[in-house]
């Protein structure tokens, strides 16, 4: 299953109170973490597609299954409640976005997908 990461900064973490606050009110919802290296992890539904987001232990990353509609509407709206830039990379490495620069899912999946085309 594809995924994408979302990060920070080399070496830092995430704030967990302001992460876990954000990502609640952007309408995910809290569920039992199920792997060894998770701190939380959360469910996104956007329509017919549902997401997985899961913080890792050292608060450095947020990994979210799929690469899909609703996968992208969560990386944004967990930027617009959170203070830092966030960073958006899919598995392939083949783009690095700045949530930050990005006001709608629409320019974003084109920034995407011109920069995996690269």
């Amino acid at each position: 299953m594809p995924f994408m990461l979302l990060y920070i900064g080399e070496a830092k973490a995430f704030d967990d109170d302001a992460l876990r606050h954000a990502l609640v009110a952007s309408g995910a919802i809290q569920r039992e973490s199920g792997g060894t290296g998770e701190l939380a992890a959360f469910d996104y539904e956007l329509g017919e597609d549902l997401t997985t987001i899961r913080v890792t232990r050292d608060l450095e990353t947020v990994v979210i299954d799929g690469s899909g509609p609703a996968s992208f509407d969560i990386a944004l709206k967990l930027q617009r409640g959170y203070a830092e830039p966030i960073h958006l990379i899919d598995e392939a490495y083949s783009f690095d976005l700045v949530l930050h620069d990005y006001d709608s899912m629409t320019s974003l999946l084109k920034a995407a997908d011109e920069s995996s085309q690269n």
